[in-house]
């Protein structure tokens, strides 16, 4: 670190500082102190983050760069320099308080001049235009430019330079651009003209002129968002026409009849293609039904609701346009020239302009003549079907109750025989027992569900294993008729005679 620190001389009555680049003071000599006050901040310690970035810029782009700061009444141009082998960047600062002083006094005397020039809206450069050796323009150069310019641009530091190192690629891009000015420059007749500017994606309004040969003040005004109001304006009557046009043909493939009036009193009114069909006539044909001085201006057709003749102003789309309000759900049948008879059925809404007023109706039906046909149809052989079921259900109700009575007599003589019946269903796996069954076996009827595992639990334990045997050969397909005791529920023994059988289905399964 020492050999590194000996190169800047300790005496120098300039700053010399010495920056790690992670914006780390290595290194300050005495005149650099007014600088780490300024900045709060000593050797050791980082640079505040306005410096410090700039360190790093320089750094790694491995370029000179030139900065002014203040420090207290003084003013400094530090020249920042990178050192990427020793990594850091070297500060070199002089004091340049006298030179600012003396150039704000020189800019107060010319200011008055140039308070015009400063204060236009518009942006304005006055160049030089650079020939060849043939008379051709090849370049110019912006001797001066005002504030509007950078505004108006968002190019900076033009003053001085040509316009091949300010804007990259000018030449090639507009070679008219210099045709313009240096046509001007040696003529002095004025141009003015519109361009859309590539390198910089504007669009420009300029005006150009001379003060003196081979030179040229060009006047400008950014007009890129007018350009752009202009392009939207026209994309937008572009895409009104476009959609448009797409209204129109979606009118016409729609089956449904769509008519519209632009009166808010529904003298006229067109229709689309189903529309004209629907009403016996072409489409965009005026089919209104309105009246002038208590006249009936259209007689080819007539309308009814409920049997009843419907006046002009009690239709749909009359109603809607005159009340400002939607008529939903109308069913109405129309009368047409041919003496065809149809239904209707549709909605009618008002169309409103910018102040809420209508300006005129929209609306669309549907010919459901067929459909209310098919109603009807549908409506008597409902009726009919009730009419059936109501019989058939009072010839259900009577087997019901003869079932009923069958099943009474059937448990009178069963409970005076004593003989009970139970049936299996293997399907649902479901055991019925008749309600002798019950008490043969000393159970109250219907107590309870009964299942094989309660039955066998009534057989005597002796035969038991006879009466499961029996079962199982019954599933074979052999009848079940034997003799067996059960212990009923209250306890004495009894011998019951047990006979039946399996119904099996087509496919030999038990049912």
């Amino acid at each position: 670190m020492k050999t590194k620190m000996e190169q800047f001389p300790a005496k120098n009555p300039n700053p010399v500082l010495s920056v790690g680049k992670n914006g780390t003071i290595l290194y300050s000599n005495e005149a650099g102190e007014p600088l780490l006050n300024e900045w709060g901040v000593r050797v050791g310690e980082r640079l505040p983050p306005h410096i410090e970035n700039v360190v790093q810029r320089v750094f790694f782009r491995n370029s000179q760069e030139k900065t002014e700061v203040k420090a207290k009444n003084r003013i400094y141009s530090l020249a920042l320099h990178p050192l990427p082998e020793e990594k850091c960047v070297n500060i070199y600062g002089f004091d340049i308080s006298d030179r600012k002083e003396f150039e704000e006094k020189l800019w107060e005397s010319e200011k008055r001049y140039h308070l015009l020039f400063e204060n236009m809206l518009d942006g304005c450069a006055y160049c030089k235009m650079l020939y060849d050796d043939c008379g051709h323009p090849v370049d110019f150069i912006y001797l001066d430019t005002n504030i509007a310019f950078e505004r108006l641009t968002g190019l900076r530091d033009a003053n001085g330079k040509r316009a091949t190192e300010v804007i990259s690629g000018i030449k090639e891009m507009h070679p008219e651009l210099f045709d313009i000015y240096g046509r001007v420059a040696l003529t002095g007749q004025p141009e003015r003209f519109d361009i859309e500017f590539k390198p910089l994606r504007m669009w420009f309004s300029i005006s150009v002129y001379s003060t003196e040969r081979e030179h040229f003040v060009a006047v400008f005004d950014n007009i890129t968002e007018r350009k752009k109001a202009d392009y939207a304006l026209r994309q937008s009557a572009e895409t009104a026409r476009q959609r448009a046009e797409e209204l129109e043909k979606l009118m016409d493939m729609v089956p449904a009849g769509i008519w519209i009036s632009q009166d808010p009193k529904c003298r006229s009114i067109i229709g689309n293609r189903a529309a004209g069909e629907m009403y016996e006539t072409v489409s965009g044909r005026d089919v209104s039904a309105g009246t002038t001085s208590g006249k009936v201006l259209n007689t080819e057709r007539r309308w009814f609701k409920d049997g009843r003749e419907l006046k002009p102003e009690e239709l749909p789309m009359q109603v809607a346009a005159s009340k400002g309000v939607e008529v939903l759900d109308y069913e109405m049948d129309a009368l047409l020239p041919s003496g065809r008879q149809i239904t209707m059925f549709g909605n009618a809404r008002p169309l409103f302009d910018d102040k809420g007023q209508v300006r005129g109706c929209i609306a669309v039906y549907m010919d459901i003549t067929e459909r209310k046909r098919t109603e009807e149809a549908l409506k008597k052989a409902h009726d009919t079907l009730e009419e059936k079921v109501k019989e058939r259900t009072v010839e259900l109700e009577k087997a019901y109750n003869s079932l009923k009575e069958s099943e009474e007599r059937l448990a009178e003589a069963q409970e005076i025989a004593h003989i009970g019946n139970w049936e299996q269903n293997f399907a649902i796996n479901k055991l019925h027992w008749s309600d002798e069954m019950f008490r043969i076996f000393g159970i109250k009827p219907q107590e309870f569900e009964v299942n094989c595992g309660l039955f066998l639990n009534y057989v005597h334990p002796d035969d038991r294993g006879s009466v499961e045997n029996a079962f199982k050969e019954v599933l074979k397909g052999k009848n079940f008729d034997t003799d067996f005791r059960i212990v009923p529920a209250h306890g004495d023994e009894r011998i019951v005679h047990g006979k039946g059988g399996v119904i099996f289905d087509d496919n030999n399964n038990p049912v």
